[in-house]
């Protein structure tokens, strides 16, 4: 098959669809985290915790900038525990805040809450704060605020990936492909060793 200026102009096209589309709703998703609680992200800054069927406990607002997505969750005995990163005024939308990765910000939330709609949780504290508060243990066990929870290595990027091996082999024909197996070994192959990898090890 003949390689022309419109191929190529038409797999950019689809690579460049198949972002938009990540940026404005692939990458979202609604997960439980178990004990009635569920993770949700709604953007890339209001990624965010509630209660089920109860509304939210713990989200970001881009008009306040009290603090950021969150990060990373853990379950007490008594008490489910959030991280988030900080914020900051957005240096493109002004009176709009973004993700202040040089800062995180803790929250502390009751598990056996009856009614979430009245209930706020304790936050957001600054780090001293969150470690002297008595609910929280010396040790968290955090666990990353993903999409999946059985790997929380992916994402969904991986689409984007597939995407693109699907359409180029229609774009340019098979032997493309020949081109494209560096990047399957480099990605893939780190890919499978972790998550495989991890379910043999425990």
């Amino acid at each position: 098959m003949v390689i022309t200026i419109n191929r190529i102009f038409f797999l950019c096209f689809l690579c460049l669809w198949s972002t938009c589309g990540s940026t404005s709703g692939w990458n979202d998703f609604s997960r439980d985290i178990g004990h009635g609680f569920e993770l949700s992200k709604m953007n890339s800054f209001q990624v965010c915790i509630g209660r089920e069927g109860h509304g939210l406990l713990v989200c970001p607002s881009f008009d306040s900038g009290d603090f950021g997505p969150v990060t990373a969750f853990a379950f007490t005995e008594n008490h489910l525990l959030v991280k988030t990163l900080g914020a900051k005024p957005s240096i493109h939308i002004p009176g709009h805040y973004t993700s202040d990765p040089d800062r995180y910000l803790f929250f502390v939330i009751d598990k056996h809450i009856d009614n979430s709609s009245f209930y706020r949780p304790t936050g957001p504290l600054e780090r001293a704060a969150f470690q002297a508060h008595p609910a929280v243990p010396d040790d968290i066990q955090w666990q990353r605020a993903t999409r999946f929870a059985s790997d929380p290595d992916a994402d969904v990027s991986w689409f984007d990936f597939l995407w693109l091996l699907a359409v180029a082999p229609a774009v340019f024909g098979w032997p493309v492909l020949l081109f494209l197996s560096p990047v399957i070994l480099f990605f893939a192959v780190p890919w499978m060793f972790r998550r495989f990898g991890r379910k043999k090890t425990g």
